[in-house]
């Protein structure tokens, strides 16, 4: 695992609930895979906490950033100490729940609920980016449930 130093490049509403942290890892080298998480705390705290990363790999090559999709409700963040510039620990990456290496199906369903999007979201963007010709869908739940179809 890598221990890395690096500021927020910005912190965004997602949702009045969820907020999405950017973290500036241009300059550095941090391989990982889609699902995969970080864990991340302020600069020089003794605990880190694990957080899934939001984007794909090839995202965060792209805008030199990792995301992270952090709750706000219930107690599961306090993000008062992050604002761009700040300084985060950020160690990993860590977790086995990742899209497959290889893939022998023409159809992919994913299936996510609150926070839980966050692994998805980045294996969402990967297999796009990977395999475009498959289709690829994920069920949403908002009043009525529906199906949304990315391909």
């Amino acid at each position: 695992m890598t221990l890395l130093t690096v500021p927020i490049a910005g912190v965004d509403n997602a949702s009045p609930r969820l907020r999405l942290l950017s973290i500036d890892i241009s300059g550095q080298r941090f391989e990982y895979v889609a699902g995969q998480a970080v864990m991340m705390g302020p600069h020089g705290a003794a605990v880190r906490r694990p957080f899934s990363i939001a984007c794909s790999p090839e995202r965060a090559a792209e805008t030199g950033t990792l995301e992270l999709l952090i709750a706000m409700e219930g107690g599961s963040e306090d993000l008062q100490w992050a604002s761009a510039g700040a300084l985060v620990d950020i160690d990993g990456p860590v977790g086995t729940f990742t899209f497959p290496a290889t893939i022998d199906q023409s159809r992919l369903l994913f299936v996510a609920g609150g926070t839980g999007i966050a692994p998805v979201r980045a294996m969402l963007d990967h297999a796009l980016r990977v395999h475009p010709a498959e289709s690829i869908s994920l069920p949403v739940q908002h009043a009525k449930e529906r199906r949304i179809r990315l391909r």
